[in-house]
């Protein structure tokens, strides 16, 4: 169990400050909202920048990508500014909205392609062979998670769009609370662990077993997904 955790642990550590970090896209808005909050709107805007250039040169001196700190930034002014314009509290949730439902249409256009996108973004937090993920005995694990994605993200949607209908911005922060970054560390877990436990039931190589060329049987996937 404790071994399992440690595992756990380290996957988590590995989507939110390996390449194209996650972890990235959320820092802007956290400045941005937090300093909104106390010292106005300017003072958000600039301790958003900031950030971004912070984490931007890390990952430039780092030779890594840029532009999910860039994304975050961008989002959370665009939040501000749909909020301003509209004259509504809960206007500041449209680009997630938005997000979420290019999202879904991505999910589910990977799917139709079986190409899903939950093995793209493995691919982009560690780098494995993106031909690996295609064998018949690896995709369909993320076919799976794919499915799941695309139910959880269409239920958090639903709900927001019906708060935001009401008008009910105070529910909409609570929804944002839970259902965000916790809610999507959950979804990550959830997805690590199913996914790992489907590789191992699929039988298929793992993937320094199909760049090696190694025969069958094979040991499968032991850690990650």
């Amino acid at each position: 169990m404790v071994n399992k955790l440690a595992e756990i642990w380290g996957e988590l550590k590995t989507v939110f400050t390996g390449r194209g970090s996650l972890f990235d896209s959320i820092i802007p808005p956290l400045f941005f909202l937090t300093l909104n909050g106390f010292w106005g709107l300017q003072v958000g805007t600039w301790g958003a920048l900031i950030s971004v250039a912070i984490i931007s040169t890390i990952r430039l001196i780092q030779n890594q990508s840029v532009w999910f700190a860039l994304a975050g930034l961008f989002t959370a002014l665009l939040a501000v500014g749909l909020a301003d314009w509209f004259d509504r509290q809960e206007a500041y949730y449209l680009p997630q909205m938005l997000n979420d439902l290019v999202f879904i249409l991505v999910f589910i256009a990977s799917l139709f392609f079986k190409k899903p996108i939950a093995a793209y973004t493995s691919y982009l937090t560690r780098g494995w062979p993106l031909e690996w993920y295609w064998q018949p005995k690896v995709r369909p694990a993320y076919m799976e998670v794919t499915m799941v994605w695309t139910l959880l993200f269409s239920l958090r949607l639903a709900i927001q769009f019906s708060l935001y209908l009401k008008g009910q911005a105070s529910s909409l922060a609570w929804l944002d609370l839970l259902l965000g970054w916790p809610f999507m560390i959950l979804v990550l877990i959830a997805s690590y662990l199913y996914g790992n436990w489907r590789l191992h039931r699929l039988s298929g190589p793992s993937f320094e077993e199909w760049k090696n060329h190694t025969p069958p049987p094979w040991q499968s996937q032991q850690r990650g997904f």
